[in-house]
């Protein structure tokens, strides 16, 4: 699959991460990256693919439940410390 060129970084967040929360985080990441690149890939020919709303909300629901229970188990530290 043809990607778009992304250079990996660590996060630059004010949270201490547990091990486990970085990891969840970078697999939202490559997944919703997957998803680009399947957009990207498309061939431009083709006819707009019709898709009820109501699935792609519910994937971006599925995630942002997923970002808030990460979140909910790090801990913020200031940007000084």
């Amino acid at each position: 699959m043809a990607g778009i060129a992304r250079k990996s970084q660590p996060l630059a967040l004010h949270y201490d991460l547990p091990e486990h929360a970085y990891r969840q985080l970078c697999e939202m990441r490559d997944a919703l990256w997957q998803l680009a690149d399947l957009a990207a890939s498309a061939d431009p020919k083709a006819k707009p693919l019709k898709v009820d709303a109501r699935p792609v909300f519910a994937c971006f629901a599925k995630y942002a439940e997923e970002l808030a229970a990460v979140l909910d188990s790090c801990q913020w530290r200031s940007p000084g410390n």
